[in-house]
């Protein structure tokens, strides 16, 4: 059920729980080439989705949802643990008058 907030297992600790945005070429064409779409967790703005590395977000333990404001498809629930660090590929696809941004849970450590 997409509307189920993703669990993911990987390392606790007392490091802090991190996110990494990055998105790869899919082919988009040039629909936000060098900006990427803004992303919001739990309603504040963390950052963008861009081409390569993209950029690493620190949150607290627990249940958060990520989301894209431009997107009517793209709000996700996800829990991180402790520590852990989880790989989010952004993914976008042109939607009749908006973007249709999509956000894929990876690797984690």
């Amino acid at each position: 059920d997409p509307n189920q907030p993703l669990a993911l297992t990987g390392t606790t600790g007392n490091e802090p729980s991190r996110i990494v945005l990055y998105r790869t070429w899919n082919g988009e064409g040039l629909l936000f080439l060098g900006s990427g779409p803004k992303v919001e967790i739990d309603g504040r703005e963390v950052g963008r989705c861009l081409l390569g590395d993209g950029n690493t977000i620190e949150l607290t333990a627990g249940e958060h949802v990520i989301f894209a404001p431009l997107s009517e498809v793209s709000s996700r629930p996800f829990r991180i643990n402790a520590g852990q660090t989880i790989f989010v590929e952004c993914k976008y696809t042109v939607g009749a008058l908006i973007p249709n941004v999509q956000f894929e849970f990876h690797a984690t450590r």
